[in-house]
């Protein structure tokens, strides 16, 4: 599962700062994934389905084993709210699409 827009946690806007916000939570995961150590091990049932946890710029990337996990897949929408947030993504020249990253690396 690939959550991006993590910076927001860090904006005033959002509420950020927090020790609730998102990448507050996927720092919580990552804690729950190394207490499964014998020695630290605690019974939490979210962690028990993520075996990875990985931080990007602001993108976090959990690996989860599906069978393990017991809650459903279900979207999530923020009911249409931007807080003024401007789309920048079809204006910056550094930005390439799925399509040539998978043709960069055909070989």
């Amino acid at each position: 599962m690939v959550v991006e827009d993590t910076h927001t946690s860090y904006l005033k806007n959002f509420g950020g700062p927090s020790p609730i916000s998102f990448v507050s939570f996927a720092k919580n995961i990552v804690d729950g994934v190394n207490h499964r150590f014998s020695a630290l091990c605690e019974d939490n049932a979210v962690e028990k389905s993520v075996y990875s946890v990985r931080f990007y710029e602001s993108i976090v990337a959990f690996e989860i084993d599906r069978k393990l996990a017991g809650l459903k897949s279900k979207g999530v929408s923020n009911g249409g709210e931007t807080m003024g947030a401007k789309d920048f993504r079809h204006k910056d020249k550094f930005v390439i699409s799925a399509t040539q990253i998978a043709k960069a690396f055909r070989y």
